[in-house]
């Protein structure tokens, strides 16, 4: 199953209708056939300012969601959730809401390498050391005039003398600030619906 995020809109492109979570302002799109009749149904949940979730079912979900893929300019970015000795999280306050550390796969390196490197221009950081890939995330956005869709490679992190952090001005971060697990909630008070997720899935709260 794929989860695509539109500000605080989802998008779910899965093998069977999850009934459960469909409510009456919902819209869905049962047995997916061709990318030509998938753009007006994506196009109409954009815009439709009741829905808050839209479930297209297919039988071949990658097929899917490689169609899918075709209707946006695609881009590919990494990041980490980073952690230090004190089981603190590094968050940057970033275009008025708190975020974690992430930034574009550049040409010729690999996501490891990229997710590396935003997080330690983006901090000020350095001696950083991947422990474990972390679920994607994906989430649409409109920007030059046309929809974007972004895949986040993030990986688990580890930090190991990180006190003095700088933040990445040129980016428009503002904070950069570690964070105990009993200080999250000043997070999700103002933070995407995908970094809400990512962190209560990795971390469990």
């Amino acid at each position: 199953m794929y989860k695509v995020f539109i500000n605080d809109k989802k998008i779910f492109l899965s093998e069977n209708m999850i009934n459960s979570s469909i409510t009456k302002s919902d819209l869905t799109y049962n047995n997916y056939t061709d990318k030509h009749s998938l753009e007006p149904v994506i196009e109409h949940f954009i815009n439709d300012k009741k829905a808050e979730k839209l479930f297209i079912t297919s039988k071949n979900v990658e097929l899917l969601f490689k169609d899918f893929r075709t209707l946006f300019h695609f881009i590919d970015a990494a990041g980490g959730l980073v952690e230090n000795h004190e089981h603190e999280i590094l968050f940057i306050f970033r275009h008025g809401k708190w975020d974690l550390p992430k930034g574009k796969v550049e040409a010729g390196e690999s996501i490891e390498q990229a997710a590396l490197r935003e997080v330690e221009e983006e901090c000020g950081i350095d001696g950083l050391k991947i422990i474990e890939k972390l679920p994607s995330t994906f989430h649409i956005y409109y920007q030059d005039e046309q929809h974007i869709l972004k895949e986040t490679h993030w990986f688990r992190m580890q930090c190991r003398e990180c006190n003095h952090l700088v933040p990445q001005v040129i980016e428009d971060i503002s904070i950069v600030r570690w964070m105990k697990k009993d200080e999250l909630s000043e997070v999700f008070e103002n933070t995407y619906a995908s970094i809400t997720e990512l962190l209560q899935t990795v971390i469990k709260l």
